[in-house]
């Protein structure tokens, strides 16, 4: 994965995204740790970090990882983003880029057609700018699938101030974001099992050595 990314590299000029493994979503400590393995594994192929991005779930542990790492020097994407709440603590983390999501929820669950300027998600990116604009947030934000916000009335609002309790509290008062944000990390976290059954499978009948080595490392990062 991480030659793929250096030949990616090679024909963009910005930066890319590598992503911590999802079981490690409530894991501070080992989401820094494997972060710094692959940073590692990076500079060992000749990519420089400052054109890696770590990618890591908007948990309250996962948040607080990026602030360590982004106070070392390790640029942070935070994804799974769903609500305010995630927004503002990723913002107050310092972390480089956030990707909030232009969420089908809305849709699915209150079987209404949006105009592309009146859907909730769409409106969520755009007040999510306005209010780091507005502070004077540096984080970029990234609307993942995002397409047009149309025209929307500028937020107002106030600053508020977020440590582990009070994130807690107001994630889970929003049900699509607490049910989104676990419904991602399982999702990724079956991905990340089935990438390994398929390196297992083609591995186990070339080299079991290589197979027995990539396992040891699956299992150091993931546990």
């Amino acid at each position: 994965m991480i030659d793929f990314g250096f030949e990616i590299l090679k024909i963009i000029p910005g930066n890319i995204s590598v992503e911590v493994d999802a079981i490690l979503s409530f894991k501070t400590e080992a989401t820094v740790a494997k972060a710094k393995h692959l940073i590692a594994l990076c500079e060992e192929v000749g990519v420089d970090k400052s054109r890696v991005m770590i990618k890591i779930a908007s948990t309250w542990e996962g948040i607080q990882a990026a602030k360590i790492l982004e106070n070392e020097g390790i640029q942070c994407n935070m994804t799974h983003i769903f609500s305010f709440t995630q927004a503002i603590a990723c913002a107050e983390a310092g972390v480089t880029l956030i990707s909030p999501y232009i969420s089908r929820w809305y849709m699915k669950n209150t079987n209404k057609t949006y105009k592309s300027n009146e859907n909730p998600g769409v409106l969520f990116v755009s007040e999510v700018y306005k209010y780091y604009k507005k502070f004077g947030y540096k984080t970029i934000v990234m609307g993942a699938s995002f397409l047009n916000t149309g025209e929307i009335e500028e937020l107002s609002g106030f600053k508020v101030n977020y440590d582990k309790n009070s994130f807690k509290w107001d994630l889970n008062r929003n049900p699509m974001a607490t049910g989104k944000l676990d419904e991602g990390i399982k999702s990724f976290a079956e991905d990340n099992k089935t990438l390994h059954l398929i390196l297992k499978q083609h591995l186990t009948n070339e080299d079991p050595k290589i197979f027995k080595k990539i396992s040891e490392n699956f299992r150091l990062f993931v546990l």
